[in-house]
Parts: structure tokens; sequence; C-alpha cells
């Protein structure tokens, strides 16, 4: 799916530079919102006792992760999948507050299991990556955007690696939790090539841009790639 091709979600339509600035800044602005939220939701249970206790023991807060894990699946199949929601005004800002506010959920969940220092250590790790991949995204003049297919070959081979890792780890032939960090090691790498892959779709001027009409799309795209790196930083920083 090229430029020059009209028809497809990557398609050009940043023939002025200033349409094709004003579309990122208008992702990187509801990037920045969904993060904001996340982070509140983070630092929730982090100073307030009564929320952790009500996520890290059994009890109503497994049952809200799985309603959460349900709207964050069902809200995101549909704006990834229908274009038209993901562009009519404003039902697609409320499917994107929702999947926002359940990612939020499950993003806190996961961190309330872990040191408040953990956290902090992991998110000044993902911020710190995600804006030196960002810089380069923008002033490198190599095009990332033709290298879709060879990163997925890269996943799958990660992918295989890694289980080859576990089963090591699982049978003793290495240390279980060097394993695990190996193998967080590796998703870390590998979600940090998609996010700069996905930032030169956003930024446009190469060979594949997403359409400035899915901004919606292009933000989700982004926040999920942070998102992923963040938890994998936990595993890391965490050791569990």
């Amino acid at each position: 799916m090229q430029r020059n091709d009209p028809n497809s979600i990557w398609s050009a339509k940043f023939n002025d530079r200033d349409i094709r600035m004003n579309f990122v800044r208008k992702v990187y602005a509801i990037l920045g919102i969904q993060l904001l939220i996340t982070s509140c939701c983070v630092l929730i249970p982090m100073y307030n006792q009564a929320m952790f206790e009500f996520m890290v023991r059994p009890g109503p807060g497994v049952g809200v992760l799985i309603g959460a894990i349900i709207g964050q699946i069902a809200t995101s199949c549909a704006l990834i999948c229908c274009r038209s929601l993901s562009r009519a005004v404003p039902i697609n800002y409320i499917l994107l507050g929702i999947f926002t506010l359940c990612e939020s959920y499950m993003v806190a969940f996961i961190a309330a299991h872990y040191a408040p220092h953990v956290v902090v250590a992991a998110a000044f790790s993902t911020a710190g990556v995600t804006a030196a991949i960002s810089v380069y995204a923008w002033t490198t003049k190599s095009d990332y955007t033709i290298c879709g297919p060879m990163f997925l070959v890269f996943m799958f081979t990660a992918c295989i690696i890694s289980l080859w890792i576990l089963i090591f780890s699982l049978t003793g032939a290495i240390g279980f939790r060097t394993g695990h960090m190996i193998l967080a090691g590796f998703a870390v790498i590998i979600f940090s090539f998609y996010l700069l892959f996905d930032t030169q779709l956003i930024m446009g001027g190469k060979r594949y841009e997403i359409e400035i009409d899915d901004y919606i799309l292009a933000a989700i795209i982004l926040y999920s790639d942070i998102i992923t790196i963040f938890l994998y930083m936990l595993r890391i920083f965490g050791g569990k």
C-alpha cells in the first residue's frame, strides 16, 4: 500500500506540509491525553491503599479486569477494523475514551503488583526510549516504512528463539530469572523497532503513510507500542 494509492489506509494526503504537521500534532495531542490518563490510573493504587488492595487481592478487582479486557478488545477491534467508526466524530472519540480507560485499568492492575520504585524506573526508561526513537524517526533520512516485512520476520525469529529460551529455563538448563530477562529484553527490542516503524508512518514523507483522516488509528498504534514497551520494562526491572 503506497503513497500514490488513494484507496489505501496508508495513502498519502500530505501534499501540504502544514496539513501534515497539523495531523501529527493532533495525533500526539491525543496520545499525550491517553498517556496522561494511564499515568494517573497507575499512580492511584500507588498512593491509595484502598485501591491498591482492591487490585492486588482476589475479588471484584479481577472482575473489573476481565471487563476491561473485554472492553479493550471490543473497542480496539471496532476502531481498527471499521474505518467509518474511527473517522466518525464524536463516536470515534467515545470509543477511544473507552479503549483508553480499559487499557489504563489493565496497566494499573499490573503495575500495582510491582514496587513503586520499579514502576517509576520502568516509566522513565520507557519515556527515554520513546523520546530517542521519536527524535531519530524525525531526523533520519532512512525510510523504515519499507521494512515492515523485515520487522515481521525478525519478530517471528525472536519468538522462536524466545520459545527455546523458555524451554531451557523450564528444564533448568538456564535460570528462570535469566530466561525471563532475555525474553523481556527481546520484546522491548521488537516493539522499539515497531515504534520507529509506526512513528514514520505517522510523520509521513516516506514511501508508506497513514491517511490524515485516521488520526484515531494512529494514536492507538503509538499508544499500544509505548504501553507494551512499558509493561516489558516492568518485567525487566521487577524481575517477575
